[in-house]
């Protein structure tokens, strides 16, 4: 009897383990399928026969070029894909979702378009996902957001439409999120701020409308903070300087309005603040003269008023100064002649006066 049993449960294995090759198979021969990649140089080893199982192994002795198995031999269990091709056209297939152990999927600078299928919700071990550079549409599928493990997500560089859905701060494990140079528009959900792992937020490039949410001030480790070239506006929030981490503040070419946040200087971190191109006003606060590790600060193109901060000499690291077409009046402060690091520095376009002046504008 136990031997019966024990044949039996040898059996069930190998049939479970049959199907899953068989199911793998069949999703990486959609690939191939739904794609050119056979067709491009260093690739033609991604063919399949007429059953829709692969030619040769992906995971074998000689493995397809742009994957990685956690495993050899069988059943073969594919965790990376990486199809970072030139060239690479074609869609994105449903069956893409059955590659249950997959942790990364990168097909990205080809010409891939049509619509990312929903199925990519089930691969629930995925880390990291680039579709970027590519023509793809329509909105990214919110089953994405089944994807708890996900740590990496770039979909720049298309032609997505849609909104960031309020369920983003269920992404706790997230840490780039990367989707510039779409067709998304709404507002910024103020639910990003329980994505506590977040470290990179690149939306520049959109539609985006709406205010800056508050809840900014609890994503303490993100380093780079890309909005740029969108429609957002009002006031910005003073919470943005708990953000401790910041190195990269890129907020020009919006429609903010009201004052710059003197809580701005709390960024020690703070390497790059780009400000212009919206509709500021007050003065430019001087607790940003205390901001040693400040490179690059451009505030053009808005209504600021006052005078320049006389503190702003103590900017040791400063490289580039844009200040230009704003309102600001009274001299220029004899400090910003100590700035032995300054390389860039426009003032034109404002009321200032005093003996540098004229060298300062021809900078």
């Amino acid at each position: 009897m136990f031997v019966v049993v024990l044949t039996a449960l040898v059996v069930s294995n190998l049939v479970s383990a049959l199907d899953q090759n068989y199911t793998y198979s069949n999703a990486i021969c959609s690939i191939v399928a739904a794609t050119n990649v056979a067709d491009i140089s260093g690739y033609s080893m991604w063919q399949c026969n007429e059953t829709n199982y692969p030619a040769t192994s992906p995971c074998g002795d000689a493995p397809w070029n742009g994957t990685l198995c956690n495993i050899t031999g069988f059943p073969e269990a594919i965790s990376e894909i990486h199809l970072g091709v030139t060239g690479l056209e074609g869609t994105i297939p449903s069956a893409v979702g059955l590659l249950s152990s997959l942790q990364y999927l990168y097909m990205y600078k080809g010409k891939l378009n049509g619509t990312v299928p929903s199925s990519v919700g089930s691969l629930s071990s995925l880390l990291g996902w680039g579709l970027f550079r590519n023509s793809l549409t329509g909105t990214i599928p919110s089953s994405f957001l089944n994807l708890r493990a996900l740590r990496y997500m770039y979909m720049f560089q298309n032609s997505f439409t849609g909104t960031i859905p309020s369920e983003i701060g269920t992404l706790t494990s997230l840490i780039d999120f990367e989707i510039s140079d779409n067709l998304m528009s709404g507002s910024i959900p103020p639910e990003i701020g329980s994505s506590s792992s977040l470290a990179a937020i690149v939306l520049y490039g959109n539609y985006f409308t709406g205010s800056l949410p508050s809840t900014f001030g609890l994503l303490t480790f993100v380093t780079d903070l890309q909005l740029f070239g969108n429609c957002l506006s009002g006031g910005m929030p003073s919470e943005l300087g708990l953000m401790s981490s910041l190195k990269i503040m890129g907020f020009s070419s919006n429609r903010f309005s009201g004052d710059i946040p003197s809580s701005l200087g709390s960024l020690s971190e703070i390497q790059m603040m780009f400000l212009e191109l919206n509709s500021l006003t007050g003065t430019l606060p001087d607790t940003l003269t205390s901001l040693s590790t400040l490179q690059y600060i451009y505030c053009y193109n808005n209504m600021l008023n006052g005078t320049v901060p006389s503190s702003i000499g103590a900017m040791s690291s400063l490289i580039a100064l844009g200040l230009s077409d704003c309102s600001f009046s009274g001299s220029i402060p004899d400090g910003i002649g100590s700035l032995t690091s300054l390389e860039l520095f426009f003032l034109n376009g404002n009321c200032l006066t005093g003996r540098a002046c004229c060298l300062l504008l021809r900078g």
